[in-house]
């Protein structure tokens, strides 16, 4: 009888040491899983060119961010390995652009653009939770992404001695395809991540317009095409998120 009851208190006696460890140990299953939402911002270089069918091609690089909200999931499996992905929306800088167009010395056309960018995207990471202390982790992640960038035109304007006929530059659609590498830190249900896009390798945005330019002596130049294009370099990107 005074054994049963020793064996009965030492299972007790162990049953609520691993309640008590379950309890204040965050990581211990599948803890990590949950809803994460929060923000993300995002800042690198792009380039704005303009392809001119009579004249010199040219290539302006700009200073590019973006902030907005960001929601997903995030799913562990075990030793530290999981899943995460989420959507993204938010909206960017003014992106600027200016064309020049010269038919002699004396004779030119200049054009400025502005637009405001809308963005929305998609990903998905493995991350690896490589060291753990208490409520602290350290993470790394590897993963791919895709965004789509919605540049809505605010400003179009053009001087000089030549005027043009047909000028409408109209909105660049962006699409963008990029693998991602980034850090992170968590704090039990905070995490702050940053990561390296490498934006180059997939991106791109145009459109065009038809014109005809003459002189104030509506002597008739030439019928011109102008390709505008905006593509977006590697940038890096800082999220946080709270995991509900």
């Amino acid at each position: 009888m005074g054994g049963l009851l020793l064996a009965s208190s030492l299972w007790a006696e162990e049953h609520l040491k691993t309640e008590t460890l379950h309890a204040e140990s965050p990581n211990i299953d599948g803890s990590k899983n949950g809803i994460l939402l929060g923000i993300e911002i995002n800042g690198g270089m792009s380039r704005f060119s303009t392809h001119n069918t009579q004249h010199p091609n040219t290539t302006a690089t700009h200073l590019a961010f973006d902030g907005g909200v960001r929601l997903g999931y995030q799913h562990y499996f075990g030793l530290g390995l999981g899943l995460r992905g989420g959507v993204y929306v938010g909206v960017g800088n003014l992106t600027k652009g200016e064309i020049s167009i010269s038919k002699t010395n004396a004779s030119w056309m200049g054009f400025e653009l502005e637009y405001l960018p809308i963005k929305t995207g998609v990903d998905l990471e493995a991350v690896w939770d490589f060291w753990e202390e208490g409520k602290h982790t350290l993470a790394l992640s590897l993963g791919v992404g895709y965004r789509f960038s919605y540049f809505v035109k605010t400003r179009s304007s053009n001087q000089g001695d030549i005027s043009s006929i047909g000028l409408n530059f109209g909105d660049v659609m962006m699409h963008e395809i990029y693998p991602q590498l980034g850090l992170g830190y968590h704090y039990d249900r905070h995490q702050i991540t940053l990561a390296y896009r490498f934006g180059d390798m997939m991106s791109s945005g145009r459109t065009s317009t038809t014109y005809t330019m003459r002189e104030h002596s509506l002597q008739t130049l030439q019928s011109n095409e102008i390709r505008t294009q905006i593509t977006q370099d590697n940038y890096i990107s800082l999220g946080y998120s709270y995991r509900f």
